[in-house]
């Protein structure tokens, strides 16, 4: 998931819950006879002879209709950024073969990396992939660090590996995030006989 989409996620939910936090507080309040506090104006009770009054208005069928394609609009928008994948497979390298591209399989160079971050001292696990933002191409990686680990030595090892995979891969506007993960147990070694 990109920044952005992210960000989008995360405000829209803020909107959501406040509203729902406002509406369900609003409905205890009145329950509780206490809303005319707040809104002298509220009513004692629920007339839905008022909701048919107004789907019965000229207007409301147009803004019915606008209403549900600007919702089917939104859902389709919203389902499609959550589905495009940002996961990048295949790099584009200059060189010199015959139709004047050569390609790089991402997918391998991230397996490469971690397997190799897997064989540091005090990493139990090590995941890698290539995502694109804004135009870069980003290694992306999730190192689980034993917590008797030195996390220094394994930022310093996973920051040179990540610098190999750089110069691997050849890619312009090369990007690194690595999160490491301290696990809550320390790996249990097999004793070999």
């Amino acid at each position: 998931m990109t920044p952005g989409l992210r960000s989008i996620n995360r405000t829209a939910t803020l909107i959501v819950g406040i509203i729902l936090l406002v509406v369900g507080g609003a409905m205890i309040a009145w329950w509780n006879d206490d809303l005319r506090t707040v809104w002298a104006g509220a009513p004692d009770s629920l007339e839905p002879g008022r909701v048919s009054d107004v789907m019965t208005t000229s207007w409301w069928t147009a803004v019915a209709a606008a209403g549900g394609i600007a919702l089917i609009v939104l859902g389709l928008f919203w389902l499609r950024s959550h589905l495009r994948s940002a996961d990048v497979s295949r790099a584009v390298l200059p060189g010199l073969d015959p139709s004047g591209q050569l390609t790089l399989e991402l997918s391998g160079v991230a397996r490469h990396f971690a397997t190799l971050a897997k064989r540091q001292d005090g990493v139990s696990e090590a995941k890698a992939k290539f995502v694109t933002e804004r135009g870069r191409t980003i290694l992306t990686s999730t190192v689980t660090v034993d917590p008797e680990a030195d996390v220094a030595a394994v930022s310093a090892a996973i920051g040179a590996l990540t610098a190999q995979a750089r110069d691997m891969a050849g890619i312009e506007r090369f990007a690194a995030r690595t999160h490491l993960h301290i696990s809550r147990r320390a790996r249990a070694f097999e004793r070999v006989s």
